[in-house]
């Protein structure tokens, strides 16, 4: 398991170790990405440890070793503030030439149908789903990227 966050938080990442009796460093992750065309890099901090203990306990909340194509969905992800989160770390939001497109992305086709039929209930579409390289590509755009987008971040702090 690994918990990665920003280098500013490493104070919590060191609670954590010492709360869990973790053996293993604090370490430095590197993200390279590429922003308005410039490459850049961001550093993050990352604790990473195993107990097979544990594996059981996490494995309730749908969190397994090598889960890449059996992500399962959990009454808990049907909120706007997951599905946020789920959009910064599995998909992304494109602004080109004055068109907005939001996608997600993830190896699992329940997974996926299940947030599908989610993001339908909030606002009555049902995007676009493709499959790609050993993902599936779930893509809303214009008007409904637009209605998508207020929607989740509508009780978002600082979002009015």
């Amino acid at each position: 398991m690994s918990i990665t966050l920003q280098e500013r938080d490493q104070d919590i990442l060191d609670t954590i170790r010492r709360c869990l009796l973790i053996d293993n460093e604090v370490r430095e992750a590197i993200c390279h990405y590429s922003y308005k065309g410039q490459k850049t890099s961001k550093v993050y901090k990352r604790l990473t440890w195993a107990n097979k203990y544990a594996a059981k306990f996490w494995e309730y909340f749908g969190l397994i070793n090598n889960k890449t194509g059996n992500e399962i969905w959990l009454p808990y992800m049907a909120n706007t503030h997951f599905v946020r989160g789920f959009l910064d770390g599995d998909g992304g939001i494109c602004i080109s030439k004055g068109y907005i497109r939001l996608y997600f992305s993830c190896p699992s086709l329940n997974f996926m149908g299940k947030l599908r039929l989610y993001i339908n209930n909030l606002i009555n579409n049902m995007g676009s789903m493709t499959f790609s390289k050993g993902c599936y590509n779930l893509q809303y755009a214009g008007q409904y990227a637009l209605k998508l987008a207020a929607a989740l971040y509508k009780d978002s702090e600082g979002i009015s």
